[in-house]
């Protein structure tokens, strides 16, 4: 030992007998009893700090709510309102009924609940699930103590309502919505909640709240009701000069239509104004539908017990006409689905109501205003024989129950007594249009119906139509106001990841729909009828010639920008590999030559130039062919993933091409935009640094644009014929790679101009039922939601729809329901500026609505003279019994006792008295 090296070189003998003893404690500490293997015992550490973490997570959460909720209240006692702030669109747009709006208090308890909440998810089991408890717990109580003081302020209401005039009550009603708003946020952020925290004592802890809420919801939306339903029917529609029916006098010259009506009109607008800017969607929806069917209750039964003087006739004619107007028009906004528009024998309520005394209030005006003449040719012979005459007429198919809105917009809804598949094609992408675009939030699956119907009717016009300068037009007006980067600002957002703030923005008027249409892949068709509309517009077949590089020869088409979009993912994995591939042989070829290798040249250590250099001009030429073979190989084995809708495309292009006696390379055209679009990419330099996440040497440039070259060369030479024109380094790279080269390219051809893709067809909605059909397209619609684009692509589709509903109605040749004979047609302007998300819309003016009807002018002269054919409309079904049309006929002025008769109406009125039976007192 005394040859030991000393320290620090070596050791010494103690310090080789301390290790031994170190490694023998060590050996014995793992041996033994698991007690003494953990020098700290975490269980017991947590078990003492669990304590302190539910008493501060129980005391954030109540300190917060106790003192914002302080302060509301002291504000809503002095000013009798409470503060609102706006929630993020990306929830109100969501599957959850969230409301745009919510009282202050409430949003601070939110995003203190959203900052624990990670600690909650992780407090799953163990001596942590104390803290998930605890958290459960305060939300229960905040919750609970919510609800008893939005049930205190509910109180208040009433009774002011009971007690003070009509302009307190009016203050008081837009309180209950902020109510309604609050009760179904909670419950909406409560469901959230048990689908993050799926444990049971969770879901039980929560329940007796949620069910307070929920019913306290229902009792707010049935306050509401009734209070606008008692409003319409005791104020509004209370007006003894239009309503005296029996005036010898007409009604202010026949020039308008009754006071009343137009101010039910009103009244509605005012309430979806109020109701969709603040309250759920749903909920808002419901509340309308409500109130619109309590109204033409009262509505059907006042118009049906009218017996009006010859005078007043034309009166009750307009006033049915101005409600049935009235009535589609608010009917667009409170139905959510396309049946409780058409669907006259639907069961969901209160749409069958509406639909009931819609019915009744036609068949008044059919019997009691119709012409004459009309009237006594249809029921001259009874009416068991026209009964019989429509059961005839049934049983050889013509169908004879026409809905009631077939007679008020004929143009839009003729057919639709045999459903939404009967209508026409125009007609039926109006109506999923303006139900589109009149409900309260975006609606995604009836955005995917609209763009898929009637053979994709809509995008295809669409990209007919528009033209390219609206979109640069739209995209210098969206550069200087572009979305904020930190989402819509609104409580719950995710910042950066807002979709409805990211959707503001639309540089272009083609990609959304394109970026949706590549997503539906149960349309396969859709994405290439699309696309063949936009080739066929543009008339240029010039990019596949032989010779033609799009991009460098002639310019990209729009159609080609879209596609080269679509196969980015594609394309861009390929360029990742090349790329890498390059710039590694680049690094190993500038790695300095050792010292021993450099002996190994000459024996003076000298190296021979001439050898460097034919080194180096060997590798310059193998770094190429190795890049292209790995972005060949590439592209070759990822074209499997290309989607349906591409391919499908791809292959439709082909049979387009050959109709037209045009060949692309391989005679298929899916290799040949490949090419072009390898070439584009490689060539751009903004893009090939977003790739790679840093700016590329200038060499590497270079050398990616030689093979972008050389590839496109590649890629579109079909044979050895064809070789002609091609660069010298691309010949021999096919002429040594020959075998290879077929090999891959066979892959490709076989994946891209596959004569099954002719065969895959769509699934047949438009035989399909409505329940299937709505169904169906909301599974799609989650399915395109679960892509990170699929979202956006979606509100950016619906703001373009919705903020050109009369250029779109223009081109589908759909009329207004009043047209305005005093102004000249012009074509609608197109626009793509969409709002900030959280802009308030209140830009409701009391004197124009109460001079408009829906999309038109209230015109009380188109309304009196209102076309309708008569005839047709009295051989129909109209939905009386034998009973009922007695009683109505005793309303017409000519069957009234004193009434004057014309020496051409005696006739008539004495036959039709004489076959029904109408001098009975027994009849009402």
């Amino acid at each position: 030992m005394s040859d030991a090296i000393p320290p620090p070189f070596g050791v010494t003998p103690c310090m080789m007998q301390s290790a031994n003893s170190n490694k023998t404690h060590i050996r014995q500490s793992v041996l033994d009893s698991p007690s003494k293997k953990l020098q700290w015992n975490w269980i017991d550490l947590l078990e003492r700090l669990v304590p302190d973490v539910t008493w501060s997570v129980t005391k954030l959460i109540l300190d917060t709510l106790q003192t914002s909720l302080h302060q509301e209240e002291e504000v809503f006692q002095k000013s009798r309102c409470t503060n609102e702030v706006p929630v993020c669109r990306d929830l109100v747009n969501g599957s959850l009924d969230y409301p745009k709006l919510i009282s202050v208090s409430l949003a601070e308890l939110v995003s203190a609940l959203e900052n624990l909440m990670p600690l909650a998810v992780l407090a799953s089991e163990g001596v942590m699930k104390a803290i998930r408890t605890a958290f459960t717990d305060a939300i229960e109580a905040n919750l609970s103590q919510i609800f008893i003081t939005l049930s205190n302020r509910l109180k208040t209401f009433e009774s002011t309502s009971a007690e003070d005039g009509d302009s307190e009550v009016y203050t008081g009603i837009t309180e209950v919505y902020k109510m309604l708003s609050a009760a179904v946020f909670c419950t909406s952020y409560l469901t959230h909640i048990k689908s993050i925290l799926t444990d049971d004592d969770t879901r039980r802890s929560l329940s007796g709240v949620h069910k307070q809420l929920t019913e306290f919801s229902n009792a707010i939306v049935d306050i509401t009701k009734n209070y606008h339903s008692g409003v319409i029917s005791s104020s509004i529609l209370h007006d003894a000069e239009s309503n005296n029916w029996a005036d010898q006098r007409a009604f202010f010259e026949d020039e308008r239509v009754s006071f009343s009506i137009q101010m039910w009109n009103l009244h509605m607008k005012g309430l979806q104004q109020e109701l969709f800017a603040s309250c759920p969607p749903r909920h808002a929806q419901r509340i309308l539908a409500l109130v619109l069917r309590d109204s033409l209750k009262v509505l059907s039964q006042r118009y049906s017990r009218a017996m009006p003087s010859y005078k007043r006739t034309k009166q009750l004619r307009s006033d049915i006409t101005a409600i049935l107007l009235t009535t589609l028009d608010f009917l667009w906004s409170s139905a959510n689905s396309v049946q409780a528009v058409l669907d006259q024998q639907v069961t969901v309520q209160p749409y069958s109501d509406i639909h009931n005394c819609c019915i009744c209030l036609l068949s008044t005006m059919a019997v009691v205003a119709s012409p004459l003449q009309d009237f006594y040719k249809v029921f001259k012979k009874g009416f068991q024989h026209k009964r019989m005459v429509l059961k005839d007429a049934e049983k050889e198919g013509v169908p004879m129950v026409i809905p009631w809105m077939v007679w008020t917009r004929m143009e839009v809804f003729f057919g639709c007594e045999k459903g939404f598949e009967g209508v026409q094609k125009r007609s039926a992408v109006f109506i999923l249009l303006k139900l589109l675009s009149s409900q309260p939030s975006p609606n995604y699956a009836m955005i995917l119906q609209a763009l898929l119907v009637r053979d994709n009717l809509l995008p295809v016009l669409l990209v007919r139509n528009a033209d390219q300068k609206m979109c640069q037009s739209s995209q210098e007006s969206l550069s200087s106001t572009s979305p904020n980067t930190s989402g819509c600002g609104g409580i719950c957002c995710p910042g950066q990841q807002c979709y409805s703030n990211q959707s503001c923005e639309i540089p272009d008027i083609i990609q959304p729909i394109v970026d949706v249409l590549i997503l539906c892949t149960d349309h396969p068709n859709a994405l290439a009828n699309v696309l063949i509309a936009m080739i066929e517009k543009d008339d240029d077949m010039s990019i596949f010639e032989p010779n033609c590089i799009p991009g460098k020869t002639v310019p990209v088409p729009p159609w080609l920008a879209c596609v080269y979009e679509l196969l980015s993912f594609y394309i861009d994995g390929a360029i990742k590999s090349s790329i890498v591939h390059l710039t590694t042989e680049e690094l190993h070829k500038e790695v300095s030559v050792g010292f021993l290798d450099s002996l190994r040249e000459l024996p003076c250590g000298c190296v021979p130039k001439k050898s460097r250099n034919m080194s180096n001009q060997t590798e310059s030429k193998d770094i190429p062919n190795a890049v292209l073979q790995t972005l060949i190989k590439r592209v070759t084995n990822d074209v499997v993933t290309i989607p349906m809708p591409l391919c499908v495309f791809f292959e439709t292009l082909r049979q387009n091409l050959c109709t037209k006696k045009i060949r692309s390379a391989h005679n298929t055209p899916g290799i040949q935009i490949i090419a072009s679009c390898l070439y584009n990419k490689l060539h751009d330099v903004e893009g090939l640094a977003e790739l790679v996440g840093h700016p590329l040497e200038a060499s590497t440039l270079a050398s990616l644009a030689t093979t972008a070259d050389y590839c496109h060369q590649i890629l579109t030479c079909e044979d050895a014929g064809g070789l002609e024109g091609k660069s010298q380094e691309a010949v021999v790279f096919i002429k040594r790679n020959s075998e290879w080269l077929e090999k891959n390219m066979n892959k490709m051809i076989g994946h891209l101009s596959n004569e099954l893709l002719d065969d895959y067809s769509a699934y047949p909605l438009e035989d399909s039922p409505y329940e299937f059909v709505s169904h169906f397209m909301t599974e799609l619609a989650e399915t395109v939601c679960q892509n990170p684009e699929g979202q956006k692509s979606l509100l950016q589709v619906y703001h373009i729809l919705k903020n050109n509903m009369d250029w779109l109605a223009y081109h589908l040749e759909i009329p207004p329901s009043i047209p305005n004979q005093q102004e000249t047609p012009t074509i609608p302007h197109f626009s793509l500026d969409v709002p900030p998300p959280l802009s308030s819309n209140n830009d409701f003016s009391p004197l124009a609505s109460f001079n408009r009807l829906g999309e038109s002018p209230f015109n009380h002269d188109a309304l009196a003279e209102f076309a309708i054919d008569w005839l047709k409309l009295l051989q129909s079904d109209i939905g009386l019994s034998e009973a009922g049309f007695r009683n109505l006929l005793l309303h017409r002025h000519e069957m009234q006792e004193d009434a004057y008769l014309e020496e051409i109406e005696k006739k008539p009125v004495r036959v039709l008295r004489s076959k029904y039976d109408l001098d009975n007192d027994d009849l009402v």
